[in-house]
């Protein structure tokens, strides 16, 4: 069940705050390891649909994201 893992467990207690913090910190990590797992993977497939949401919110294309 992906539901009670630790996981997503931490993920879904993380405070907004808590994330923005992170942003901060390295803000083009998560760009550039986005971009390294779209050359692998097809990023809109259901699997990836939490990363892809957070990428588009990233950039600021919040339609995209709730598309």
């Amino acid at each position: 069940e992906v539901g009670n893992s630790p996981a997503s467990a931490a993920t879904e207690s993380a405070e907004p705050d808590e994330q923005s913090k992170d942003d901060g910190i390295h803000p083009d990590l998560f760009d550039e390891n986005f971009k390294e797992l779209k050359k692998w993977v097809d990023v809109k497939c259901t699997k990836y649909g939490i990363l892809l949401v957070t990428h588009e919110r990233r950039s600021q294309r919040l339609g995209t994201a709730l598309k």
